[in-house]
């Protein structure tokens, strides 16, 4: 295990890395926080109510909404791994889960997205920044 007086040292010899590694990480919590708000306030108010099926484009075409979904799938498990990462560390872990979740296809989606939206704090969370962006409150069905 790594003491604490090796990771201080450290951090005196290379006060320039230390600095870049600050300033990247500060300026990517703000774009996220960015990205997060963007998608929050673009989401329709009735996402959860209206049942959309996007399995295949106009005149019978598949190959476009294949490749759609499978980079929704990418993105969302992307945002699910950042999600449970900012858990631990700095940022809007739960809902940047719900964002990924949100973007993947899987069994059980609709469910699992409910459930999380019914927390209070998280529906809270979310109407917040919609309010702010003067954009109606999430239609949440309560069953």
């Amino acid at each position: 295990m790594v003491s604490l007086s090796l990771v201080l040292g450290w951090i005196q010899q290379h006060p320039a890395m230390v600095t870049l590694i600050t300033i990247g990480s500060v300026g990517l919590a703000l774009l996220y926080a960015s990205l997060v708000i963007v998608a929050l306030t673009r989401m329709p108010a009735d996402y959860f109510v209206t049942r959309r099926d996007s399995a295949v484009g106009p005149q019978g075409h598949w190959v476009r909404p294949l490749m759609g979904a499978l980079a929704r799938n990418i993105a969302g498990w992307i945002l699910l791994l950042l999600g449970l990462v900012m858990l631990v560390l700095p940022g809007q872990g739960i809902l940047t889960m719900l964002m990924g979740l949100a973007l993947m296809d899987f069994p059980g989606k609709r469910w699992c997205l409910l459930y999380m939206l019914r927390n209070r704090l998280v529906n809270r969370a979310i109407d917040r920044v919609r309010s702010k962006a003067s954009k109606p409150r999430l239609i949440v069905p309560r069953e």
